[in-house]
């Protein structure tokens, strides 16, 4: 149905996720579109909802790579968070964080000040008004978390209408005091395995299914599937795309997926397919440009998997090693965008051992993106040593064997995280 063949919207859903320019291109290359909502809002008070990316394309202008005109529905621009020179806070933000000063409106009925949502974005939208803020949170500095149109801009929302809610609940990284809780699938010919420090002949199945075990994680509480196609990660390309694509199909969580990606064909092509965060390792190492390039055409989405084997970073599947260590390699990636670090311990990988909650908790505070920690997991008391940890909070962990052999149980898993 186009804007010209269908009768004018009674409400407007504007959703959005990557970078303000790009986004913006893509709604004008679409004839009418903005035509359409426009009248339908500003014509005939329609009510509207931008989330994420959509909420901030109303601004006047955004300024990731360089100005790009926004619609201009509320003034304001879209500018990058300031970290205030802090190492403690993380850009991007990704996590649970608490909103504050929440506007008396129908959107946010049983939401109330403290309330904890998700945020992931290193952009926030600015208003010049702050009557046009409906809410607003903390993270090196307080920023608008929320946008409530008056009359102003040359596109204006009814007075009353909420325009944006920034947060969404996507559930990728914490914030706050939360560790996310990334149920593994590890892909073997097609099987869900599990193996040790990455040695495919040791290779254990668990679900001839990888989706129904995707959905049994999800509709265990998890709110990210963490899947890995380990005969790509060897051979270089994408071997198990088919049980990735029933992975896809049969759970509505994201799923971040790694192994195989190797060009920036291959990770538009995995975005396009569904997958929400795609991960790269081998080229992180040989070619980082591939990283800086791949974060900023999909900011936030874009992970890199930094796999450690005695004190130094593996390739190729873990079967060939580097003279890089960990934190030289993560340091490559500041500030350019990507959405996590996902540090492996391969010497403990499906061993049961126990976090090195200290290896993990060093490079969190060496780096300013959020670490993800993996490898040798063995019981709930790892996920709480790793909340307890002094200094930089690690962002999530990674469940392997101690989830598939019931050492660990979902619930009590989750609670500890939480």
């Amino acid at each position: 149905m186009t804007p010209t063949s269908s009768p004018r919207p009674a409400a407007s859903l504007l959703p959005g996720v990557g970078a303000f320019a790009a986004c913006m291109a893509a709604l004008e290359a679409r004839p009418g579109v903005v035509e359409a909502m426009t009248e339908a809002v500003h014509g005939k008070g329609a009510p509207f909802l931008g989330i994420c990316v959509g909420m901030q394309l109303l601004a006047s202008r955004g300024l990731e790579f360089g100005e790009t005109p926004g619609l201009d529905w509320i003034a304001g621009d879209v500018r990058r968070l300031d970290d205030g020179g802090d190492p403690a806070i993380k850009i991007p933000h990704m996590g649970w964080n608490n909103l504050t000063d929440v506007a008396d409106h129908p959107l946010f009925a049983g939401l109330k000040n403290e309330q904890t949502v998700y945020f992931t974005h290193s952009f926030a939208f600015f208003p010049k008004d702050e009557r046009d803020v409906a809410a607003y949170v903390e993270h090196g500095g307080q920023f608008p978390a929320a946008r409530r149109a008056r009359q102003c801009g040359r596109r204006a929302i009814p007075s009353g209408e909420v325009a944006g809610l920034r947060p969404f609940p996507s559930r990728a990284l914490p914030g706050v005091a939360t560790v996310i809780l990334y149920p593994a699938i590890d892909l073997k010919d097609g099987q869900c395995v599990r193996v040790v420090h990455g040695d495919l002949s040791t290779a254990t199945v668990f679900n001839t299914s990888p989706a129904a075990q995707a959905k049994a994680w999800a509709d265990g509480g998890f709110h990210w599937i963490h899947v890995v196609d380990l005969n790509g990660a060897g051979s270089g390309k994408a071997v198990n795309q088919a049980a990735v694509a029933e992975i896809l199909g049969a759970v509505s969580v994201p799923v971040q997926l790694g192994g195989g990606t190797r060009t920036l064909a291959d990770i538009e092509g995995w975005i396009e397919a569904g997958v929400s965060r795609v991960i790269l390792g081998t080229v992180a190492v040989r070619e980082p440009q591939i990283v800086r390039e791949a974060a900023k055409a999909w900011p936030e989405q874009v992970a890199v998997s930094v796999d450690v084997r005695k004190g130094k970073v593996a390739v190729q599947g873990w079967t060939e090693d580097s003279d890089l260590d960990a934190i030289t390699v993560a340091k490559r990636f500041e500030d350019v965008g990507v959405s996590a670090l996902i540090i492996t311990d391969i010497d403990r990988d499906g061993t049961v051992m126990g976090f090195n909650v200290e290896a993990f908790g060093a490079i969190a505070d060496a780096v300013a993106i959020p670490v993800i920690a993996a490898g040798g997991l063995a019981t709930v008391d790892d996920i709480v040593r790793l909340k307890a940890r002094p200094g930089t909070a690690i962002a999530g962990a990674i469940l392997g064997r101690a989830l598939y052999n019931g050492a660990i149980v979902p619930d009590a898993a989750l609670k500890a995280a939480a």
